[in-house]
């Protein structure tokens, strides 16, 4: 039987913190800051979380088929990763900058639907490599369902963390936004 290091699973299971942290801060947050904060509608906001949803079931399994086909001294996997963690990180930032202090009108529509959409798919850059990549790293079932479970282990980790802290974020939001 194959093993990994435990330093392996370790870094593979933080790198699935983080992504779900990341995560289910835009799922439990960015509604309430766009509707809350920005000022616009709550069916803008539904429907623009809708079409983007709609537009990751075509995009992700492209993206599965283009990190199948990619070939590099760094592995099919990791330059993907990297890329998609980086611009990711970036367009977080613009996320949840506030249109509203710098456009006017239609263009925070605007600002909301390119930097969500772009969120979106710089996620799945990202999101799609991390999670193919757990059959590479063993020909052993038992040993992929290891890192499987303790990766998803770390995720859901993560996800409860942000909804733990969620409401210290949300009153941090408010006294910046003065909302």
């Amino acid at each position: 039987m194959e093993k990994l290091l435990w330093k392996e699973k370790l870094s593979y299971g933080i790198g699935a913190y983080g992504k779900d942290f990341i995560y289910n801060m835009i799922a439990a947050f960015l509604m309430i800051f766009y509707t809350d904060v920005v000022g616009v509608s709550l069916i803008f906001v539904s429907t623009l979380f809708l079409v983007v949803r709609i537009v990751d079931a075509i995009t992700n399994p492209f993206m599965g088929w283009l990190v199948d086909n990619t070939k590099t001294k760094w592995g099919k996997f990791r330059p993907w990763i990297l890329i998609g963690t980086i611009i990711n990180s970036f367009v977080l930032i613009l996320l949840y900058l506030n249109p509203a202090t710098f456009l006017q009108g239609i263009l925070i529509n605007v600002w909301c639907i390119v930097t969500y959409l772009l969120w979106s798919l710089t996620y799945t850059l990202m999101d799609v490599p991390f999670w193919a990549m757990i059959p590479a790293f063993s020909n052993d079932a038992k040993v992929r369902n290891e890192i499987s479970m303790l990766s998803r282990l770390f995720a859901t980790f993560g996800g409860q963390m942000m909804s733990t802290i969620g409401l210290l974020v949300i009153r941090l939001f408010r006294r910046e936004y003065g909302s």
